[in-house]
């Protein structure tokens, strides 16, 4: 079993690779999380049971020193219970990463928004 992550210009920006979770190309050039082996949620056993799969779309609020102070679900990654755990796994871990600096005209930190797309899946 295995879940596999993709977060906003890991592969590229970091070229990141983990056993059991791939951290890909996605929309964003702005922001990726920095140490995305320490961000990497674990899969609710129970919805690993309910064989619960999907895509949780996040978004983080994320301060001058690239530190997400607040995060959401956008996007639920389906509608059953076991789903929800998924939801909340990604939602808990990925507050934790810590992501780059986005630096405004003058090259100074500013606070910035990002969305994050989670992908489960059981192989």
């Amino acid at each position: 079993m295995k879940n596999r992550c993709l977060i906003p210009k890991v592969c590229s920006a970091v070229g990141l690779l983990l056993s059991g979770a791939v951290f890909a190309q996605a929309s964003s050039p702005i922001a990726a999380p920095l140490a995305a082996a320490d961000c990497k949620p674990n899969y609710p056993m129970e919805a690993v049971r309910a064989n619960a799969q999907g895509v949780t779309v996040l978004v983080f609020h994320v301060n001058e020193q690239g530190k997400p102070t607040g995060g959401e679900v956008l996007r639920k990654s389906g509608p059953s219970r076991a789903h929800g755990m998924l939801d909340r796994a990604a939602l808990e871990a990925l507050m934790h990463c810590p992501f780059k600096q986005r630096l405004d005209a003058n090259g100074l930190p500013q606070a910035y928004d990002i969305e994050v797309p989670y992908t489960w899946r059981i192989d």
